[in-house]
């Protein structure tokens, strides 16, 4: 980063970094395996025969109150909180009697959410005063972004497994993809490696490095496995699409935008 910073010199007014975008997804784990969900219909007393009557309703009781509170918030400013000390179960669980009031109707009093991150945008932005400071750096940057994306960079960048010479592992199978394509009023350059992807672009003022994953497990990180004590150490294990490894999340797509700052 601090390359980057030097080339850019004075013009860099500030950097931030945090998710971009987060899209959450919530799963009743009993109710997401065959066996649970017919014992869950078994209780509820609904038919083979009833099911999608059934299942047509509860959708029709919930959609509109989903939409209304869509609406509602709508257009409403931005609050900007600590992203990474956020308690997101209870904050997730926090619009349920909103989003889905019937729940506990519909659900009884012993289930509930599991959430995960469906998807997340980890940026880094260089801030510059106008969009002229970055005029002159800009189409040097984004090629030498683009030459430099070698399969065997992309795959480092993206967590994949090279061999001992840094050569790509001849038992992976992962897809690499670059592009480059005018976007809005600047450049972009993204590189993908099978669901997760790096790009570089400027809009207006901004210079960012962002990371998206979409596909986790594909990224080691150390960790206890679930349940496992506080004293057990940690081992290197996937990356979980659960929000109790968003601190995680975070930390590892902040190297990601660290390693191309770092050859650009």
């Amino acid at each position: 980063m601090n390359k980057l910073l030097a080339c850019l010199g004075k013009a860099v007014k500030g950097v931030l970094t945090g998710f971009d975008r987060i899209v959450f997804k919530g799963t009743i784990l009993p109710l997401a395996h065959e066996a649970g969900a017919m014992s869950f219909l078994r209780w509820r007393g609904v038919l083979n025969r009833d099911y999608k009557k059934w299942m047509l309703a509860q959708t029709d009781a919930l959609v509109p109150s989903v939409d209304r509170y869509a609406r509602e918030q709508s257009g409403r400013p931005i609050t900007h909180r600590q992203q990474l000390d956020r308690r997101w179960p209870r904050l997730l669980n926090s619009f349920l009697s909103t989003a889905f009031p019937t729940m506990p109707v519909t659900l009884g009093p012993h289930l509930s959410y599991y959430w995960t991150l469906w998807q997340s945008e980890w940026a880094t932005d260089f801030v510059m005063e106008r969009p002229a400071d970055l005029t002159a750096t800009m189409a040097s940057l984004l090629r030498h972004a683009l030459i430099t994306g070698n399969a065997t960079r992309v795959l480092r960048y993206l967590g994949r497994p090279l061999t001992a010479a840094g050569k790509p592992d001849g038992r992976s199978n992962n897809e690499v993809m670059s592009r480059v394509l005018d976007f809005h009023d600047g450049l972009r350059v993204r590189h993908w490696v099978d669901h997760n992807s790096v790009k570089v672009y400027n809009e207006q003022n901004v210079l960012r490095i962002e990371t998206t994953i979409n596909a986790p497990n594909m990224l080691q990180v150390y960790r206890r496995a679930q349940g496992e004590p506080a004293d057990t150490p940690k081992r290197l294990r996937p990356l979980r699409k659960g929000v109790a490894d968003i601190p995680l999340r975070a930390h590892v797509s902040q190297e990601v935008n660290e390693t191309v700052t770092a050859t650009i």
